[in-house]
This record gives structure tokens, C-alpha cells and sequence, in this order.
């Protein structure tokens, strides 16, 4: 069994798990988890290990949409900012600027999305998706829900709101001090 699936069967382990690495804490564990080694898990590795098997699930459940890595999570953005300039888009996405033009050719073939000029200016493209993107943005959002769902099981209302917060606050201060975000990305 993955230790990610052990987590997620006693939420509570799991998030004394992320408390302890957040917090600094010893951790006392009293399950099945007992014997393994839980020393060697970091912060990052849980992180990235939790993202990565996020991202997987999520493209087995989408795979026969077409998509490509990164295209779900610009229609995703595109759902609370459609109209957004192209810089706006990397920004929120986390993309290089050069990724999300090739992000976004793509889309563009496949009639997700079109992107145009305002009042003439040529160095700004904004994007908008199309019908076919909002239709299949309505099914990526279905399979999101269905994950997050799955990842919350086994947690009270307040361990979803207090997972939720810690990892904001691990987010702001990774950007306030020295993450991607202080270089414009």
C-alpha cells in the first residue's frame, strides 16, 4: 500500500503528519504507520508526492478528453478569468511564459480556446474559451471535485479548513521569501 493511501485512511494521521512538518513537532503515530521509518518524509516530498499523484488520477479520469499536461489547469483558470492576457494566464498558472504560447497553440487547434488583440494592441493576446472549451471545462471540474472529495475523505469540515489555510500559508511564505512568484513567474 502507498503511503499516500495509508494517509488518506486516517485523516487524522495525515494531518498530524502535515502539522508536524509545518510546526516542527515530534510526531506521535498510533496506527499501522507505526513501524515504518516517517523520519525520511519531508515537507517537500509530501508535498510533490500528494501534487504528482493529484495530477495523475486526474489525467487517467480525463484521458479521453485530448488534454495535455497544463491545458486542464488553464481552463481551469480560464473558468474565473476568461479575457485574460496571456501573461496574466502564466502568472496564475505558474507557467513559463514560452510554455503556456505552446499551451495555448494547442488549445487554440482544438478549438478550446481563441485568443485576440483589444484597441489594436499587438503585443497583448487575451484568451477566451470557447463553447467546446467551457464543456469540457465543466467535466475537468467534475473530476477535480470527485479527487478532492476522495483526498477529504475521512476529515472533518475543520481539518479541511485548517489543511486548507496551512498549506495558503506555506504557499505565502515560500512566495514572500524567495519563491518563483518574487521573480515575476
Amino acid at each position: 500500500m502507498l503511503f499516500y493511501d495509508m494517509m488518506m485512511q486516517k485523516s487524522s494521521l495525515g494531518m498530524d503528519l502535515l502539522l508536524s512538518f509545518l510546526i516542527r513537532r515530534p510526531l506521535q503515530i498510533t496506527s499501522h504507520l507505526d513501524s515504518l521509518s516517517l523520519s525520511c518524509y519531508t515537507l517537500h516530498y509530501l508535498l510533490m508526492a500528494n501534487h504528482m499523484t493529484f495530477q495523475k488520477q486526474l489525467f487517467a479520469n480525463v484521458r479521453g478528453l485530448g488534454l495535455s499536461a497544463g491545458q486542464p489547469k488553464v481552463l481551469d483558470y480560464l473558468q474565473d478569468h476568461d479575457g485574460s492576457s496571456q501573461k496574466e494566464i502564466a502568472k496564475g498558472c505558474h507557467i513559463e511564459p514560452a510554455t503556456l504560447t505552446s499551451l495555448l497553440a494547442g488549445m487554440e487547434k482544438k478549438d478550446l480556446i481563441t485568443r485576440s488583440m483589444k484597441e489594436g494592441n499587438r503585443r497583448t493576446l487575451y484568451v477566451h474559451m470557447t463553447k467546446k472549451g467551457r464543456e469540457i471545462q465543466c467535466q475537468i471540474n467534475t473530476e477535480f471535485n470527485k479527487l478532492e472529495k476522495i483526498a477529504f475523505q475521512n476529515m472533518s469540515g475543520q481539518e479541511q479548513e485548517q489543511l486548507i489555510r496551512l498549506l495558503s500559508l506555506v504557499y505565502e511564505n515560500i512566495c514572500e521569501n524567495g519563491g518563483s512568484e518574487r521573480n515575476g513567474n
